[in-house]
């Protein structure tokens, strides 16, 4: 019997391992030698010069969120080098499709091959300082958001009132600090026409204000320098940080009734796109305001909002109501511009005189003022869209086929373009069945819900997440219908792998245990017991440090967290840290809450009397080992397998289907479920896993007794 036994041991775990090194070898990439390389990746070397090259490259890491690939070497089956392949870097996807975005911006023609063409234009043309969003060919819409001004609603007014300020004798020489007040102004009133966001002037202290606005010169003190005259002319910053920075050595001047001055930069255009950036809207179209670059041919006086911006503010601030600021109780811009400049605004715009328009023209000035340049004309074309049809992008669907062959719809640095360019090839497409519906536990879960009804929630799994935008019918009843959410995007349609984590954070490479957003920053725990911060609301999101768990947080006990969450209690920010059962609850220093020192090491320190307590003690709520903590109309949430349930006592404490209420996951419905409060977690594939050795024994004592 005995013998029989070790016979039977030892034929399972060579089954075992047998199995393992047949998937193994199934999912082992083909290696792709030079030879296999088609004719559309051969470059010609005298097609571009070394220094365009070089140029573009430096122009597209600092505007266009392009990473220089680095150089890998493929490996044979015996462990011998194989043919490296070769693809200059001007035929990868990412580069190419930084190319053809930037040709679609500049009206010529759409090859996605760079050219000297190309290289001139974004040398001469003046843009904004604001790095572009990767564009999706196939997304329904133009205009892009990255976060908005949350703690700003004024639910009296059903309205958001940001205050503003003009740094103290921080203006240019060139310009009266008059003239840029009333273009700033008129540009501030431009946005209240045409939305619910009003702007007061901050009685203060100047740093207090919510923007603040301010000229610069090279390197400035937010890590994002200036260059001088022509290139970027200014920047800002996304909520909630509204800084507004403007290079002072441009030749500003205010653009008024039928001026017409080629070689100086109105500083009403500039003013109109940057605080766009700081109410929340990214890069759009080359036909909205948000354009990358700046459009000078006309003057503010009858200035009409494109509709493409108008959509980006309504679907974060609500429909407009079209109430006119002169006649509201609250302080605005267009009073203030009003009662200054003596300027009333109209409907459309920013005022009710008659405008002049300038000619679009290109025009050099003299040698000691830089180039200036038109805005491109407008070049028509076919764009695909969202309707349901799988494809390739056509304009660079002729690489797709090589492309994948020589494995970048899975390399690290191109399979973001891959998906936006290649879906089909790379097989990407949107697939029908519910994949966030499949998934029985999440790392992390956020959202974020204001008083006009707009939900977003962000769910993370591993090393991708998905991405949810409610409808302004469904939010305020989320928790109680019986019918699903209706969504403006719809988490059930991303494929999981299709929004990658490392595309807004490319320095953390673990899977994220928590992620919190502060006003200056983002915190991201992963599950290896690193904490990596990021800028919040810069120009583009910059990785700034890493840290231990227990460096950041001083004192606390352990390498990772299970979950954290942000609040404010007294006038202060605290963090709270979940672990096991305990909480551990830290404020942030004088160094950490400081707007100047951003870029420096921070630490945040414990709060007396609330360091280690049973999580009880927070809001009177047990709970033990949650996957996430996530605040819902004011209300905590516990959220630990798909069950969520309120983690404030005075709320009814029944658990709920985050896949129905969040999700709208077909077969799930609206009803309560048991509270899981025990530690401990368990998933579907360590219960398959312990399922297995009570069948093998089984099997094996009857094998046993009849031998």
């Amino acid at each position: 019997m005995t013998k029989n036994l070790y016979i039977l041991l030892c034929l399972s775990l060579l089954s075992i391992y047998a199995f393992e090194y047949t998937c193994s070898a199934a999912i082992k990439p083909a290696i792709v030698t030079s030879t296999d390389i088609d004719t559309p990746l051969v470059r010609d070397e005298n097609e571009n010069s070394t220094t365009e090259i070089d140029e573009m490259t430096a122009y597209l890491m600092k505007y266009a969120t392009f990473q220089v690939p680095l150089p890998g070497q493929e490996i044979s089956d015996d462990g011998h080098a194989a043919g490296v392949v070769k693809v200059h870097l001007t035929r990868q996807p990412q580069f190419m499709e930084r190319i053809l975005n930037l040709q679609r911006d500049f009206g010529l023609p759409m090859t996605g091959i760079l050219d000297s063409t190309l290289v001139q234009k974004s040398k001469s043309t003046d843009r904004c300082g604001m790095s572009d969003p990767p564009r999706d060919p196939n997304a329904p819409g133009e205009y892009r958001l990255v976060s908005k001004w949350t703690t700003k609603y004024n639910k009296d007014a059903d309205q958001y009132h940001l205050t503003y300020s003009f740094q103290r004798n921080n203006f240019p020489r060139k310009i009266s600090s008059a003239k840029v007040k009333q273009g700033v102004l008129s540009a501030m009133c431009m946005w209240e026409r045409n939305s619910n966001v009003r702007f007061a002037k901050n009685n203060g202290d100047n740093k207090e204000a919510d923007i603040t606005i301010g000229f610069g010169k090279g390197q400035h003190g937010d890590s994002y320098p200036f260059d001088g005259p022509g290139g970027t002319l200014a920047h800002a910053f996304y909520p909630e940080n509204g800084r507004l920075h403007f290079d002072e050595e441009e030749p500003w001047f205010l653009a008024v009734g039928d001026t017409n001055v080629y070689d100086k930069r109105d500083i009403f255009t500039v003013a109109a796109h940057e605080l766009g950036h700081n109410l929340g809207l990214d890069h759009s179209t080359q036909t909205a305001l948000m354009a990358p670059f700046y459009n000078f041919d006309g003057t503010f006086e009858g200035y009409k909002l494109p509709d493409d911006d108008k959509r980006g503010m309504e679907s974060m601030y609500g429909r407009h109501s079209g109430s006119d600021p002169l006649l509201e109780s609250y302080g605005n811009a267009c009073k203030e511009l009003k009662d200054q400049f003596r300027v009333t605004a109209g409907s459309g715009g920013t005022s009710s005189r008659t405008t002049t328009r300038r000619p679009k023209t290109t025009t050099t000035t003299k040698a000691t003022t830089t180039k200036r340049t038109a805005r491109p004309t407008v070049r028509t074309t076919t764009r695909p869209i969202d309707d349901g049809i799988c494809r390739d992008d056509p304009y660079l669907d002729q690489y797709c086929e090589n492309w994948k062959e020589l494995g970048y719809c899975t390399d690290a640095n191109q399979e973001e373009s891959m998906r936006r360019r290649c879906r089909k090839t790379c097989g990407l497409c949107q697939v029908t069945r519910n994949d966030v519906c499949s998934i029985s536990r999440f790392n992390d879960f956020q959202n974020t819900y204001d008083g006009t009804g707009r939900l977003q929630f962000y769910a993370f799994k591993d090393n991708f997440y998905f991405f949810g935008d409610v409808r302004y019918s469904t939010t305020k009843n989320l928790l109680h219908s019986k019918s699903y959410p209706k969504f403006n995007a719809d988490p059930k349609k991303t494929k999981p792998g299709e929004r990658k984590l490392s595309r807004r954070f490319p320095d953390t490479h673990a899977s994220p245990a928590a992620v919190l957003r502060m006003r200056y920053w983002y915190l991201i725990f992963d599950t290896a017991g690193n904490v990596d911060q990021y800028v919040n609301g810069g120009p583009s999101i910059a990785f700034l440090h890493k840290y231990s768990t227990p460096e950041l947080f001083l004192g606390y006990p352990y390498k990772t967290v299970d979950s954290a969450v942000r609040e404010r209690v007294n006038y202060r920010e605290i963090i709270t840290l979940f672990k096991g059962d305990r909480m551990y609850q830290y404020e942030e220093t004088a160094s950490a809450m400081s707007d100047f020192n951003q870029n420096d090491r921070v630490s945040f320190q414990a709060v007396p009397g609330r360091f280690g307590l049973k999580i009880s003690e927070w809001q009177g709520v047990e709970a033990c080992d949650v996957d996430s903590v996530f605040m819902y109309r004011r209300v905590p949430y516990f959220l630990k397998g798909n069950i969520f349930w309120p983690a404030n006592a005075t709320e009814d404490q029944v658990g709920r289907d985050i896949r129905h209420h969040f999700f709208g996951c077909p077969g799930t419905q609206n009803k309560v479920y048991g509270i899981p409060r025990g530690c401990g977690r368990s998933s579907a594939s360590s219960i398959r896993i312990s399922l297995i050795y009570p069948l093998v024994f089984f099997f094996l004592s009857i094998f046993l007794s009849r031998t």
